[in-house]
């Protein structure tokens, strides 16, 4: 078990060690609030060299006053994270092709 505290699921959470001590390269990242802890931790999962798919019917978040929840989402699967941090897909998408995405 994981206790996390920041918007990385990686700091001081001890996640990063066990996900090598595995020897798991590959995450499919789910969950809430796409603007700040999936944003942060597909950003750090990038950058330590794990290849990521985001499932854009997976994620959540709230409206703010400036976009609807709805908006952020496609904003950030659209715009920031697919083809470059990670591959967003639908769930159905991931399913069908489980095998095509995560062997070399």
């Amino acid at each position: 078990m994981f206790d996390k505290q920041y918007n990385s699921a990686f700091k001081n959470t001890g996640l990063k060690q066990y996900l090598e001590e595995k020897k798991i390269k590959n995450l499919i990242l789910v969950g809430m609030q796409t603007e700040y802890c999936i944003d942060v931790t597909c950003k750090v999962a990038f950058e330590y060299g794990f290849k990521i798919v985001i499932p854009e019917d997976a994620i959540s978040t709230y409206d703010n006053s400036w976009l609807s929840g709805k908006q952020l989402n496609e904003y950030y699967t659209q715009r920031i994270w697919n083809h470059c941090f990670a591959n967003v897909l639908s769930t159905q998408e991931i399913l069908k092709s489980a095998e095509k995405l995560f062997i070399k």
